[in-house]
């Protein structure tokens, strides 16, 4: 970026209600379902069900949150019930 694109850019600061400064991250949270749980063959170990996906903001991206404006997670669950989260 040049000086003269951050001089524009800092100019309409004053006319905005909220700056993000950072990076963004879309977070990914995965819910899964205790009762689906089953020992996996090859491990031995207990294989967890995703049953729903849920994403939200993170990082700077999230400074919508903080100004009031926060929304609940919008769930994509396919397949099975929506489980609750864990």
């Amino acid at each position: 970026m040049t000086a003269a694109r951050l001089n524009e850019l800092l100019l309409h600061f004053p006319a905005r209600r909220m700056a993000v400064l950072g990076d963004c991250f879309l977070d990914r949270y995965l819910d899964f379902d205790s009762k689906l749980a089953e020992v996996s063959l090859e491990t031995g170990k207990t294989a967890h069900q995703v049953v729903c996906v849920r994403h939200r903001p993170g990082a700077a991206g999230k400074g919508h949150l903080l100004g009031g404006q926060s929304q609940q997670d919008q769930p994509v669950c396919k397949g099975h019930h929506q489980a609750q989260s864990v």
